[in-house]
C-alpha cells in the first residue's frame, strides 16, 4: 500500500471550504469535495481510504474532522448461574 503523502493529522490549506459534498463513496474510498460554492467547482479534495465507519450527509457545511476514538478493550460476558 502507498502510503507517501498520508497524514495522520488532517490540516487543511488556507482557504474558504465552507461547502462539502460526497464526490465518491464506495467499500474502499471515500472521495469529499470542498470549496466557498460547489455550484460551479470545487477547490479541494479529500481522499480516505478503506474507512472503517463513515456517517454523514451526501452535503454539509464547515465539518470538522477527527480520529475515531480507540477500542475500549473490555468484553462485556455472559455469566451461569
Amino acid at each position: 500500500m502507498n502510503v507517501e503523502g498520508r497524514h495522520a493529522g488532517i490540516r487543511l490549506p488556507e482557504g474558504s471550504w465552507w461547502d462539502w459534498d460526497v464526490v465518491a463513496w464506495t467499500a474502499g474510498q471515500l472521495r469529499l469535495a470542498a470549496g466557498h460554492d460547489l455550484t460551479y467547482h470545487h477547490g479541494l479534495e479529500l481522499v480516505f481510504d478503506d474507512p472503517v465507519f463513515v456517517s454523514c450527509p451526501s452535503g454539509f457545511h464547515d465539518p470538522v474532522f477527527r480520529a475515531s476514538p480507540p477500542p475500549s478493550g473490555s468484553r462485556s460476558s455472559r455469566r451461569r448461574s
